[in-house]
């Protein structure tokens, strides 16, 4: 039984500085606690996927070069969505068929309320206390949701689309107004005086 005890205390203090360790590099990745903490949630779950043994046992560098490129990976993505959003304006509608298309992929990986906290945080810039204001939603699910979202967007779109959903996004995009979106949420009802109001009452 001692040997047991010992050898189970042995594991978790390694994996507590395997964890630390990712962490910290996961931290000088992001210079954000909070993502940090998304990122090497995520590394971890794709590590332990794809490798299927005991995190102790896995080389710290194993979990560095996964974080590392998810990390990659999620700013190649965002790249893409910037640039999609900042179309030059020197064919309207160019601009509005590539953000049609690119809401038609974000509407094939992303549930409404996903969605929704998404464009508003990444496309229209508001901030996560903003979102749960005009959302409904608390703060801590906007920062759950966005950690969704931005984990779908590591996907490839599907031929399995939302129309109503793309088209609110498109909408909102096009129009730099997130009530389109806003409608489609159930726990927000409609509002004559628009979310922009209701973010600053």
């Amino acid at each position: 039984m001692m040997n047991m005890s010992s050898a189970a205390g042995s594991d978790q203090k390694d994996w507590n500085e395997t964890y630390l360790s990712l962490f910290k590099y996961c931290l000088l990745l992001t210079r954000n606690k909070w993502d940090a903490e998304d990122l090497a949630q995520t590394a971890i779950c794709r590590v332990l996927e794809t490798y299927r043994e005991l995190p102790g046992h896995l080389p710290q560098a194993l979990y560095h070069k996964t974080a590392s490129r998810l990390h990659i990976d999620f700013y190649r993505k965002q790249r893409r969505i910037v640039l999609e959003r900042d179309i030059p304006d020197r064919s309207e509608n160019h601009k509005e068929t590539k953000i049609a298309e690119l809401a038609e992929w974000l509407a094939s990986v992303m549930t409404n309320k996903q969605a929704a906290v998404f464009v508003l945080k990444e496309a229209l810039l508001f901030k996560n206390e903003e979102i749960a204001d005009i959302t409904g939603f608390t703060v801590a699910t906007v920062k759950a949701l966005l950690f969704r979202a931005r984990q779908h967007t590591m996907q490839e779109g599907t031929a399995i689309i939302d129309q109503e959903l793309a088209s609110a996004i498109s909408r909102s995009l096009n129009e730099e107004d997130p009530y389109p979106l806003i409608t489609l949420l159930t726990a927000v009802p409609k509002s004559t005086s628009g979310p922009t109001a209701r973010m600053a009452a």
